[in-house]
């Protein structure tokens, strides 16, 4: 009866001890999981307020960029590029707004603090940098003026604050393999001098990608340094270093240290050997040209095809050139008191030119200065073609703490979900002008429109696996619960059964016992 009444086999301790027992720890998990898929359900609802305010985020970038490309056309006035400026300050303002004000249960879920490791303001700006154009324009100007491309191999993009070892601005290093090429490269630049390079840094990286493709495609570790910074030096122009270098000494001075490191003297690493070395690579550069050479490009083809071969014999088999036959060589073609001076002295320091390879004081080319040594860009997540490069993590928008998700119904059943870390400050969005520079504006727009389009797709898979997660607590928890119905539960059908049985043989037993009252009452009143 009482098994019918409860629906439970057990319904004491003394029913089935063990059973009970083996019961109430399955009960344990079936209550926990139940709470543990509300936990889950709890995340999901924060991750999905979270993508929502990042999809608010990516529709005001995309039209921040709309008004850049409309600003970086010049058929626009100053004040109409004003115009643009105050939309998106209006657009910058509500990213902002949307960013500090987005919360769950009274928890900022996008204006979090960085996490560890997380890049700072500055050093995004560099990867900013980096992604908008300067790698994947000086990649093209050496496959255009030297004819040599990577390999396909990694290359680490390092920054330091506040300097790399020795003073530089940026450097490529890694190690030597049996040929004498790099491998590991890593580049690595200096915050500091970036920052006080500004807008011409971007020379700086051509010169270093000028050292790393060289590093994939010949024996560089036996080639002089002299041709190896020269040849960098010729790539980005060197004529303002040039003119500090003489302005400080003289022209008479810099070519004796041209003779010297043409003769082996040791190399300092100063600028008057930095100046050196781009007027003897520009001055092999102009001799070859003159002899029907495609000039410094056909030394590159031939240090590139043949591994392992020295400067002195690449010069000795040039197609073209007064270094063809060996007899005559670089060395002691330069002269100190004529050839050399003569030769700087034909140089024009004072115009806009800075004298990079293809420009118009090197080649007759287009004018290059300064600023435009380095072509403008387009941004491009992976600007490399010939080598696959890995950047510092952390920028735009990053990690910042991480919560835990209770997901299971035991201890360290948890789950880790990290809250972002967004600002216009680290989407670089606070240096977003449409009348300066209408085109960096349209990279930071889509560095930035990168950088929510990488956080939602990151919430998306989290989502995913909360949602995976959930369903499959759920099953866990139906097969335990059926589990635990097979040891607790009673099988109605069988206490049924017995139920009835004994209540027949109970009405049977009391039916017999009233018939066998009834005759001995009869056979009393047939004697009466």
């Amino acid at each position: 009866m009482r098994r019918l009444a409860t629906g439970l086999r057990i319904n004491s301790a003394k029913d089935d001890a063990a059973g009970l027992a083996i019961s109430q720890r399955m009960t344990t998990q079936v209550r926990g999981d139940a709470q543990a898929i509300r936990n889950m359900n709890d995340g999901v609802s924060m991750l999905q307020t979270a993508e929502a305010a990042l999809g608010t985020l990516t529709d005001s970038i995309q039209r921040l960029r709309e008004l850049a490309v409309q600003a970086a056309n010049d058929t626009n006035s100053a004040s109409d590029r004003a115009a643009l400026q105050a939309e998106a300050d209006q657009l910058i303002a509500e990213i902002d707004r949307v960013v500090r004000q987005t919360k769950f249960n009274g928890r900022a879920i996008l204006d979090g603090r960085p996490g560890a490791g997380a890049l700072s303001d500055d050093e995004a700006a560099v990867v900013l940098d980096l992604k908008g154009g300067w790698l994947a324009e000086s990649e093209r100007l050496i496959q255009t003026y030297y004819g040599l491309s990577g390999d396909g191999v990694a290359m680490d993009v390092t920054i330091e604050s506040p300097g790399t070892a020795g003073g530089a601005a940026a450097s490529v290093s890694g190690l030597t393999d049996a040929q004498g090429r790099m491998t590991e490269l890593v580049l690595n630049i200096d915050l500091a001098d970036y920052q006080a390079g500004g807008a011409t840094f971007d020379r700086v990286i051509a010169h270093e990608m000028v050292h790393a493709i060289m590093g994939r495609t010949m024996s560089i570790a036996g080639l002089p340094l002299w041709f190896v910074e020269g040849t960098a030096e010729l790539m980005a122009g060197a004529e303002d270093r040039l003119a500090q270098t003489i302005a400080g000494s003289s022209v008479a001075a810099v070519s004796a240290r041209v003779e010297g490191l043409l003769d082996g003297d040791a190399w300092v690493g100063n600028s008057a050997d930095y100046s050196a070395a781009y007027v003897a690579v520009r001055y092999l550069h102009d001799a070859i040209k003159t002899a029907g050479g495609a000039g410094i490009r056909d030394v590159m083809d031939y240090l590139s095809s043949n591994l392992g071969s020295t400067l002195d014999i690449a010069l000795q088999n040039l197609p073209h050139g007064a270094y063809g036959s060996g007899t005559t060589t670089l060395h002691s073609d330069w002269d100190t008191a004529t050839t050399g001076v003569d030769f700087i002295n034909g140089f024009d320091l004072s115009n806009a030119d800075v004298g990079a390879i293809g420009g118009a004081d090197v080649d007759g080319g287009a004018v290059r200065n300064a600023e435009d040594v380095v072509p403008d860009g387009a941004f491009d997540d992976s600007p490399l073609q010939n080598f696959v490069l890995a950047f510092p993590e952390g920028g735009g928008i990053t990690s910042s703490e991480r919560i835990t998700l209770q997901v299971g119904a035991n201890s360290g059943n948890s789950l880790e979900v990290s809250m972002l870390s967004a600002s216009i400050t680290r989407l670089q969005l606070d240096d977003f002008s449409l009348a300066t520079d209408a085109g960096h504006a349209i990279n930071i727009a889509s560095n930035a429109l990168n950088a929510v389009t990488s956080a939602q797709a990151e919430l998306g898979a989290v989502m995913n696996r909360l949602e995976s997660t959930i369903r499959s607590t759920m099953t866990r928890r139906e097969n335990i619960s059926a589990a635990r119905s097979r040891i607790r539960d009673a099988d109605i059908a069988s206490e049924s059964a017995t139920f009835t049985r004994d209540q027949i043989l109970q009405q049977a037993a009391t039916s017999i016992l009233a018939q066998a009252n009834v005759a001995p009452q009869a056979a009393l009143r047939l004697l009466a």
